[in-house]
């Protein structure tokens, strides 16, 4: 039992810190490699001439979706852990109280 309470305890920490890894990425990813998450750079680009067509079909039909689909993969597993970690606590506090009352 100790060690279930360890973890729900650890566990906003440990699934906080993963949020923070999430957003961390998609700022990296906005200002180190713009033509990754940035349209408006990428339209730039093509203005300029800067990025050869085979790059530009590339990437208008396949790179927004693989991104999104990634964030939004990744942020839903954190929110399904968190769910899972707060169900987890409500139970150990129920147990508390059937424990006590005993």
């Amino acid at each position: 039992m100790d060690k279930r309470r360890k973890l729900v305890r650890l566990g906003p920490i440990v699934l906080g810190l993963c949020l923070a890894i999430i957003v961390g990425f998609g700022l990296w990813a906005y200002f180190y490699q713009p033509l990754m998450a940035d349209p408006f750079e990428v339209a730039r680009q093509i203005q300029d001439d800067a990025l050869d067509t085979t790059t530009v079909a590339l990437m208008a039909v396949m790179l927004p979706i693989v991104m999104l689909v990634c964030i939004a993969l990744t942020a839903a597993i954190v929110g399904l852990s968190w769910a899972g970690l707060s169900n987890e606590r409500r139970y150990l506090n129920i147990i508390d109280s059937l424990t006590s009352e005993s």
